[in-house]
């Protein structure tokens, strides 16, 4: 079908991501795989299916993610646990034009809790309550160098940049500002009074920068 092929390879990276955001293969693969592909005819005979010869539109993309985000949310996290495969994903498209092979290929990077770690777990056994937060929601993740993230250990960013000034560069530090995207690093410090909805309302603002950069990086 090759007056197919330009559609498809266009819409094909697109419809990746979102259907793994969308839990679209997590049933039968091969008989999602057969329906995806083939349509059959009122006469019995079959045909290409359309579904990946139309781009996904914005509003499905929002939809998608904004689902994908809260249900990260609702997540009761008490230790560090492993990022989600659907977080990395969303994470190579979302760094493509940011980490880039001609700038970074010589750099290694990890995948970096704003909120560290020790500081939300120290948080919540603090609390009354001692109930879960959502540690390692996308909202709270960001790629880091494997040299800085070393360096600061358990601290936060800005608690870092603030007590060791000279140990990264200035041209480092607005490195490190493009890799975070938002907020300011210099805000990124620790507070023992910091609520359990702050941080939600954290990760929900911050995934809304980053749900808004992704759609760029696809086109929208």
């Amino acid at each position: 079908f090759p007056s197919h092929d330009s559609a498809l390879l266009e819409n094909v990276p697109l419809y990746y991501l979102l259907d793994v955001l969308n839990g679209e293969w997590a049933g039968s693969g091969d008989t999602r795989l057969w329906n995806t592909c083939w349509i059959q005819d009122t006469d019995g005979s079959y045909n290409l299916a359309s579904q990946y010869l139309s781009k996904p539109t914005k509003q499905a993309w929002l939809d998608a993610l904004n689902n994908w985000h809260n249900k990260e949310l609702s997540k009761l996290q008490t230790k560090r646990v492993n990022i989600t495969n659907d977080a990395r994903l969303l994470m190579k498209y979302l760094y493509s034009d940011i980490v880039t092979v001609a700038d970074d290929a010589d750099l290694t990077f990890h995948i970096e809790h704003l909120w560290s770690v020790k500081s939300l777990t120290d948080l919540i056994e603090a609390s009354a309550s001692k109930e879960g937060w959502p540690i390692s929601a996308m909202g709270n993740l960001a790629l880091l160098t494997n040299k800085i993230n070393g360096e600061k250990g358990e601290k936060m960013l800005g608690d870092f940049k603030a007590t060791n000034p000279m140990t990264v560069t200035n041209e480092q530090w607005k490195r490190v500002q493009d890799w975070v995207l938002t907020p300011n690093i210099d805000e990124i410090t620790h507070r023992s009074d910091f609520s359990k909805q702050e941080f939600i309302d954290f990760c929900t603002n911050r995934f809304q920068i980053i749900r808004d950069r992704l759609l760029a990086n696809l086109g929208y």
